[in-house]
């Protein structure tokens, strides 16, 4: 993944139109400042123009690194109660999957929709059976800025671990049944002849 794609999934755009959508729209304005400067009207020289042209350039990625980083702080505001209300669903008995499926609802329900679409996309990767928790935690366009995602990683990657390791203990505890061999099943009793 590239620079400008990390940008634009920490603002929000993950599809895969995303790129080629930024792209045009800063060529576009770029062209649109290039052509609105040189306009005859201004009598102003070409390299002035190019300078409104580049101006353009970088403030199309200056607009998307602000709102990857307003995206950042309503995730940091609003991962407390993410945290709160996950740790809750826990402890009432859900499993981790419908924790965070459940607490992705109730955050959509209180306009949360960062953090909502983050742990909606971590539930289905999970359940997608991905590799690692902390792989895909790690690939969230916040968790390099947030510290506060460190508990939340450490947290669903040791809950991976545990559910592996009761897996193959169940797996080895479980006694296997052989096939029951032709006479040793249950006697019928026997009628008798009149």
């Amino acid at each position: 993944m590239g620079k400008l794609q990390r940008k634009l999934v920490a603002a929000g755009y993950r599809s895969k139109e995303a790129m080629p959508v930024f792209i045009g729209l800063r060529v576009g304005v770029s062209l649109l400042l290039f052509f609105v400067v040189s306009f005859p009207i201004f009598h102003i020289n070409v390299l002035v123009a190019i300078g409104a042209a580049a101006i353009g350039y970088l403030l199309t990625t200056m607009a998307l690194g602000r709102m990857a980083q307003r995206r950042q702080h309503r995730i940091r505001l609003s991962l407390p109660d993410a945290l709160d209300l996950l740790v809750v669903s826990v402890e009432a008995g859900l499993g981790l999957d419908q924790a965070l499926q459940r607490v992705g609802d109730e955050l959509a329900f209180a306009h949360q929709r960062p953090v909502c679409d983050e742990l909606r996309l971590v539930n289905l990767e999970l359940r997608a059976g991905k590799a690692h928790a902390r792989k895909r935690c790690t690939t969230w366009p916040s968790a390099r800025a947030l510290t506060t995602l460190s508990s939340l990683v450490a947290m669903l990657d040791a809950d991976r671990q545990v559910r592996h390791e009761r897996g193959a203990v169940a797996a080895r505890a479980t006694p296997r049944r052989c096939a029951p061999s032709a006479g040793s099943g249950p006697k019928r009793p026997r009628r008798r002849r009149a």
